[in-house]
């Protein structure tokens, strides 16, 4: 069932197009860290093709903050978190070409 759920996805998210299917040799998931993705993009081994799902702001700090939404310096921590890792990841889809890199917000 996972594999199956997977492959929708997938397959609702990348156009024909977009050529995964074929290219595809590893899929790299850089979702806990960012920096992976900054990394990969900096050496010639890789095409890279990218899905980039973000989350809406709000919703990403109070999932992050929701056992203590009293916490300030954590929500202020979730925050800049959200700008910085997303920055990050922004400037690396930038560098890329625009047909390899599909942006979703959910």
């Amino acid at each position: 069932m996972k594999g199956d759920l997977r492959q929708w996805l997938v397959r609702l998210l990348v156009p024909e197009d977009f050529g995964i299917f074929a290219l595809a040799q590893s899929v790299v998931d850089a979702s806990k860290d960012p920096y992976r993705l900054f990394w990969f993009s900096r050496t010639e081994e890789f095409d890279l093709y990218v899905i980039y799902l973000t989350k809406n702001p709000r919703t990403f700090v109070y999932s992050m903050t929701k056992s203590n939404p009293r916490d300030f310096k954590k929500v202020i921590r979730m925050c800049t978190r959200y700008v910085v890792e997303n920055t990050i990841i922004e400037k690396v889809l930038y560098l890329l070409p625009e047909e390899h890199t599909i942006k979703v917000r959910y």
